[in-house]
């Protein structure tokens, strides 16, 4: 299974937008030092990783940097990379508890620079007109209804790990079986049951634009196996931080807010067909000086 997709990126076609934005007072030329170096950025496929490394790519390009970005279909060759020095920088790393094998791990080789985000959680969730289970501890009791599964997302995921190694066991589910593919078909299955009004649980997280395309709602975890708050950060190889000093201040004071995080997921991966254009468009109206929090004096 290929693992790793490399892609190249230049300044041309969608990223003429966010040069223009750019170019008309969006700050980005204060906030991203210019740079004539190249960067590797890993990526992988979930959501909020998707349209913030496409940010971070099209501000970067703006800049002057070339920008590759590798795309993973699994976290643990990802975290491996970084800790080798083969990427510069993960925008998507979710701690304390979601990636923490992977930082167990590859720790000593991988520098938390800063996280971006601190509203994150995860979740098995149902559509709002799944009225009959309300708590994870009932799936089992409606395993008929749900064909005997949860549709999952990647096996390697840090939340297909924590329902396989906590919520299954702490409730002891017998009757539904957790059923792994990845984000983009968990999506397509959740998208044609709602379309149908079929009973689906699925594994889910916010942030995601799922919630309000699709009316989800979390099941209760009674036990708090999933519901502990995580923040999202910016992992980095060993030394970035000292290689590009100005480059990694400017990742540091990038923040999103709960609000800027779900438009642009809704607008960019549920409204458009093409994310890179739909970032740029975002960006035109959201400016990258608006996601940088000065520090504190």
């Amino acid at each position: 299974m290929m693992h790793r997709r490399t892609v190249l990126l230049t300044a041309t076609g969608a990223l003429a937008g966010a040069s223009a934005a750019c170019a008309t007072g969006s700050g980005s030329d204060e906030t991203i030092p210019v740079g004539e170096d190249s960067l590797t950025i890993a990526s992988i496929n979930w959501d909020e990783a998707i349209v913030v490394t496409e940010l971070w790519r099209q501000a970067l390009t703006a800049a002057g940097w070339t920008v590759n970005v590798v795309e993973y279909d699994d976290a643990a060759p990802l975290f491996r990379d970084l800790a080798n020095g083969d990427v510069d920088f993960f925008l998507d790393g979710w701690l304390p508890s979601t990636h923490a094998d992977y930082m167990e791990k590859h720790g000593d080789s991988i520098d938390n620079l800063s996280f971006w985000y601190d509203n994150g959680s995860l979740a098995i969730a149902v559509p709002d007109y799944v009225t009959d289970i309300n708590a994870i501890d009932e799936l089992d009791s409606y395993a008929d209804l749900l064909d005997g599964t949860v549709t999952g997302i990647e096996p390697g995921a840090g939340l297909t790990a924590a329902v396989r190694n906590e919520v299954i066991p702490t409730y002891n589910l017998t009757e539904v079986e957790l059923k792994t593919s990845s984000t983009p078909e968990m999506l397509s299955d959740l998208r044609a049951a709602t379309e149908s009004q079929e009973a689906i649980a699925v594994t889910l997280w916010h942030p995601h634009w799922a919630y309000t395309a699709f009316n989800m709602r979390d099941l209760i975890d009674p036990y708090d196996t999933l519901n502990s708050v995580e923040t999202l950060h910016i992992l980095t190889r060993s030394g970035f931080a000292s290689d590009q000093p100005d480059l990694a201040e400017a990742l540091r004071l990038f923040t999103m807010s709960n609000e800027q995080l779900a438009d642009l997921e809704n607008f960019a991966l549920n409204e458009s067909e093409d994310v890179s254009q739909a970032v740029s468009t975002w960006m035109q109206d959201n400016p990258m000086d608006s996601m940088m929090e000065p520090p504190s004096s």
